[in-house]
């Protein structure tokens, strides 16, 4: 395990990174910072892409395979500071716990993997470490990391989402739907000359109410829940409103793909275009387009794969052993969310698994926190899985 001097240049690191702010969009400081406390640390090459990512990068003395820990450097907002006991931007150590927002989600991790590859043994190291410190996970999960895996093409991505130190083997996916029942606006003191599109939203709803979500036997229900509602016009002063916009968060199971998903939906609705000759709707997935803090514009839809791997596989086995070998009890388990994994396995078929320390309940939260014990393992963890991945590259990877 880590030493005293080792821990405490851990908590200093990601200290440092958390009291660093980077809201989603305006990660330009920490990218910055990471990038140069990589090269502080003594790695080979740190380089920020035209997205924003920070990649920085461990070579060993002798060939093996590429493995690229993934950290994200964005987090979601602390507004309700009146919730805070602890300023969220000037991490402490209180008790047994770092705080601070980012703690678990993820610049706890991300420091932990930073520190693991500085002390990594160059020497007997096979194979190439990289670390990435990824832009705008937080309202697009799997699409900046894309950039990062064209350029290092990896044969092995670790998540390092908060698992409390599990191996998890794979997360549902997301995406957002949009269903837009359409009518005729009129005014409202004759309402009988237009069609109220929010009264025809209203037996849709109940149709997809009852439509039964697929399931699987380790990531659960695929569920649909309705998020948002808004009718158009809106305000809607004396008119019947012609638009009535509902969306919905779909949680995706392995192999379902964009028109898959739609179908599903669009078969619980036709039945009501032959019931009622008004009824008209228009369903799509919702766009998600977005500028990086380097101006990178991007432009996709809200669509996140589900991914799920075979705990027998021989690459599984392999990491949790060395984990356990380490003293890490490190259990099989998957992600309850969405993840950068959709990205690297899901999209683009990389294989990936996720470890991280931390506890995914804590992500999000007032006096936002990470257990000192978890942050110290998971930090042990990542270092012995760097030294170690690559000694059996021959079984562990397609060599």
């Amino acid at each position: 395990m880590l030493n005293e001097k080792q821990q405490e240049e851990l908590i200093d690191l990601a200290k440092e990174l958390i009291d660093c702010q980077s809201y989603t969009g305006q990660e330009q400081d920490i990218s910055e910072l990471v990038k140069q406390r990589m090269l502080d640390l003594g790695f080979d090459d740190a380089d920020i892409d035209e997205m924003g990512n920070v990649v920085g990068v461990i070579r060993g003395n002798l060939l093996g395979p590429r493995i690229l820990f993934d950290a994200h450097l964005d987090t979601v907002e602390a507004e309700n500071l009146e919730d805070w006991h602890y300023y969220p931007f000037k991490a402490q150590v209180v008790d047994d716990r770092l705080v601070g927002r980012g703690a678990t989600d993820m610049k706890g991790s991300l420091a932990a993997m930073m520190v693991a590859a500085s002390h990594v043994d160059r020497s007997s190291l096979k194979g190439e470490i990289y670390i990435s410190g990824t832009v705008h996970e937080e309202i697009a999960e799997g699409v900046a990391i894309r950039n990062v895996l064209t350029w290092v093409k990896p044969d092995l991505v670790v998540i390092g989402e908060s698992s409390q130190l599990d191996v998890c083997l794979g997360q549902r996916g997301r995406a957002e739907v949009v269903l837009d029942v359409l009518g005729e606006s009129a005014h409202s003191a004759n309402p009988e000359a237009g069609i109220n599109a929010v009264l025809k939203m209203m037996p849709a709803l109940k149709r997809l109410e009852d439509v039964a979500p697929p399931k699987d036997d380790v990531l659960g229900e695929g569920i649909l829940v309705l998020t948002d509602i808004v009718s158009s016009p809106y305000p809607g002063c004396s008119v019947i409103p012609r638009i009535c916009r509902a969306t919905f968060d779909r949680r995706l199971l392995p192999g379902e793909t964009r028109e898959d998903v739609l179908e599903r939906i669009r078969g619980a609705l036709e039945p009501l275009t032959l019931e009622d000759p008004q009824f008209s709707y228009e369903l799509f997935l919702a766009e998600n387009n977005f500028t990086t803090w380097t101006d990178y514009e991007v432009s996709c839809d809200r669509f996140a794969p589900a991914w799920k791997y075979d705990p027998e596989e021989k690459w599984i086995v392999r990491t949790v052993d060395i984990l356990r070998e380490a003293g890490v009890d490190a259990e099989l388990s998957s992600y309850s969310f969405c993840t950068n994994g959709s990205g690297s396995a899901g999209e683009m078929g990389y294989r990936t698994l996720g470890f991280g320390p931390g506890m995914e309940n804590r992500a999000h939260t007032a006096d936002e926190y990470i257990l000192l014990d978890q942050l110290y393992q998971g930090c042990w963890g990542y270092w012995q899985l760097m030294e170690n991945l690559g000694t059996d590259s021959k079984v562990f990877m397609d060599y």
